[in-house]
């Protein structure tokens, strides 16, 4: 024989549906909260790179001119043949020691004067402050690269020169203000963008003026997206580099041309944050699903365990039990049902009472109907009519007579 395939029991059912609605409204919720969380973390970071590259780079311009003007109070007091030179530089460089030097050159390059360390020097060890080469595209002066200032020997700090023609009474000089690069990079050596992110600087073509990283760029360790970089207006960029996707922010620098570039991972910083939020998402989840499971079960039992007991209360009576007590408990809707099946019983109860009370009745008065049919005159007119039939010869009817009279009689 085949049995029935059994369907789910009403707790399973409350407790499957019940939890299969709270996960998929938790990992819905979980989803949006996460994409809506990256968009934010991306535009907060972005602002936060904005706003970083934006104050380091307010604070170079700042310090560039600075540098600037002081060039502009050399150029005035050099041009001035009342200024007592020696003095003059003994009180600037001292109250200035970011400057590494002073140099004068005349058109060819040759070195004019120069003053370091509080000292007149007039030679140097090597020039590479100065390009004369350059001077006919910058009539009015530029700003080098960093570089190493060679020109005394056994002391070469990285420098940055701003050189400016010096309108110097009979001759045409140029005048050349050494700046010590470390006062720039003080200026980006902490600066940092979430939890990955860092600056660097470069110039107009692309080389890189200072990376926190420098050393392992030019040792070939690591490698920087520069020349790409280079090439980006100011604002927010999105590339992938190395396999990596990252958010870059660039600023132009004053009227240096150098760019400051802000780098944030994009992989590093909010991939990781997203994980560690799906994680902690999916923990909670997990708790939120025992919980639920946990308090759907016992709701769940509490509904369903009355309605099973009503079930095996009717099964008993139908196995003929008669002495079944019905249970009315529960919530509201299976205490109707329980005091519904009660009356029913009850209501069956007094009904087989009453059939089984007509059933007496319809048989004792069948039984007087039968009593009244046999009575004295009914048997005298029947034995009467045998001894008719008999003196007639009639005996095969006599005889069937007497037959029926004993049946009836049975």
């Amino acid at each position: 024989m085949t049995r029935k395939r059994r369907g789910l029991s009403m707790t399973s059912i409350l407790v499957l549906a019940l939890v299969g609605t709270i996960t998929a409204i938790v990992l819905g919720a979980m989803a949006v909260f996460l994409q809506t969380y990256q968009r934010s973390l991306i535009r907060s970071v972005q602002t936060s790179a904005r706003q970083s590259v934006a104050q380091v780079g307010k604070t170079v311009e700042d310090y560039l001119d600075d540098v600037n003007s002081l060039m502009e109070l050399l150029e005035r007091k050099l041009e001035d043949p009342r200024q007592d030179r020696d003095d003059f530089f003994a009180a600037f460089l001292q109250i200035r020691p970011d400057v590494v030097a002073v140099t004068t050159y005349d058109a060819a390059g040759g070195l004019v004067d120069c003053r370091s360390r509080g000292a007149k020097r007039t030679e140097i060890y090597q020039n590479l402050s100065f390009d004369p080469d350059k001077m006919d595209d910058y009539a009015d002066g530029y700003v080098s690269t960093p570089h190493v200032a060679s020109i005394f020997q056994g002391y070469y700090p990285w420098v940055v020169t701003l050189v400016a023609p010096l309108d110097a009474p009979g001759r045409e000089e140029w005048i050349a203000l050494d700046i010590s690069f470390s006062s720039i990079s003080a200026y980006l050596n902490d600066v940092g963008i979430g939890q990955h992110g860092y600056c660097f600087l470069m110039d107009q073509s692309g080389n890189i003026i200072y990376h926190p990283q420098q050393q392992l760029i030019y040792s070939g360790l690591q490698e920087e997206n520069n020349q790409a970089a280079a090439r980006y207006r100011d604002g927010t960029h999105s590339e992938e580099f190395q396999g990596q996707r990252r958010q870059v922010t660039v600023k132009t620098v004053g009227y240096t041309g150098w760019k400051l570039v802000g780098v944030v991972p994009v992989e590093g910083g909010f991939v990781s944050d997203s994980r560690q939020i799906f994680l902690f998402g999916l923990s909670l989840l997990l708790f939120s699903i025992f919980l639920m499971a946990f308090l759907n079960f016992r709701i769940s039992a509490h509904i369903s365990d009355p309605i099973r007991r009503l079930e095996q209360s009717i099964k008993e009576l139908e196995a003929g039990r008669e002495d079944v007590e019905i249970e009315e408990g529960g919530c509201y809707e299976v205490q109707r049902l329980g005091h519904s099946i009660r009356s029913m019983v009850s209501t069956m109860r007094h009904l087989m009472d009453d059939i089984i009370e007509q059933e007496g009745q319809k048989r004792r008065s069948e039984l007087e109907v039968l009593q009244s049919q046999i009575n004295p005159h009914f048997l005298y007119n029947t034995l009467d009519s045998v001894i008719w039939m008999t003196e007639a010869g009639r005996y095969e009817e006599a005889i069937q007579m007497v037959t029926s009279l004993a049946r009836l009689f049975r």
